[in-house]
């Protein structure tokens, strides 16, 4: 199984500004065609490492997502963990002890994610996943099984 861990804020999620009413994050069709692409290139599902799994389930994010165009599964979320001090890098090692390794994975975040940054697709924050550059590198990564930490 070939698995991206998935932020949504700056990935997939845009700000977009209202004169009255300040900024919001919206799903961006634009960039959840370009996650499509990298699922059609690889077969990989998806983990939610973003902070959207708060108060949402599985089911209620794949729906949020497929309204957006999305053509993928989303299998799971991490654990929010409850220690002030952890990190998603924290978040997505627990998850790989308790889900095993699978046969690759990468994280497409638009923040730095350090014990993972050779398996990080990392986007421009006002961007999201945009680029052919992008969507290359993912593919790349979630083909290459020799690269696995």
């Amino acid at each position: 199984m070939k698995i991206i861990f998935l932020d949504f804020d700056g990935v997939i999620a845009l700000e977009h500004k209202h004169e009255f009413f300040g900024a919001e994050m919206r799903l961006s069709v634009r960039c959840i065609s370009f996650l499509n692409k990298i699922i059609a290139k690889t077969g990989a599902v998806i983990v939610v490492t973003s902070s959207w799994r708060i108060n949402r389930n599985v089911e209620k994010l794949q729906a949020l997502l497929e309204d957006k165009g999305f053509v993928g599964r989303v299998i799971d979320m991490v654990e929010v963990l409850e220690d002030w001090f952890a990190t998603r890098d924290d978040e997505i090692k627990l998850w790989l002890n308790r889900n095993g390794m699978p046969d690759s994975f990468i994280l497409i975040d638009d923040q730095d994610v350090p014990k993972f940054n050779s398996r990080l697709v990392k986007t421009k924050p006002n961007n999201g996943l945009s680029q052919e550059s992008e969507v290359g590198k993912a593919i790349s990564l979630l083909n290459d099984k020799k690269n696995i930490p």
